[in-house]
């Protein structure tokens, strides 16, 4: 979880966006609060939000050669990816080939496929 200290940085850092941003809108740390909740809580919520996302990201490594998007699983060709494109797993996928959504939907070998860092 990150930590943040509202000292003096903090203060310098308020003014100096408060000039480079005419529209920005600050809320103060004793009221940083959404629908009720505190600042900690809806930090940690995106915090989770993204852990969720990064579990669900993979990326494809091959030799050089796009790596070919199915419309099911040993289907017909229906798109290519290059390598080290990030792609959205729907799920872990079954018999060596996954569902993805993004860039596009599709099944894809799980073979070219490792975790995003």
């Amino acid at each position: 979880m990150k930590t943040i200290n509202y000292g003096k940085n903090f203060l310098a850092a308020i003014a100096f966006l408060s000039l480079a941003v005419p529209s920005l809108t600050l809320i103060s740390p004793a009221n940083a609060t959404t629908t009720g909740r505190s600042f900690e809580q809806n930090a940690a919520e995106e915090e989770l939000v993204t852990v969720a996302n990064n579990s669900m990201c993979r990326r494809v490594v091959t030799n050089g050669t796009p790596l070919n998007v199915r419309s099911r699983p040993g289907g017909r060709i229906i798109g290519k990816l290059r390598n080290g494109t990030r792609v959205t797993i729907v799920n872990r996928g079954a018999n060596g080939w996954v569902p993805i959504s993004r860039p596009m939907r599709g099944y894809v070998s799980s073979r070219y496929l490792t975790y995003c860092r």
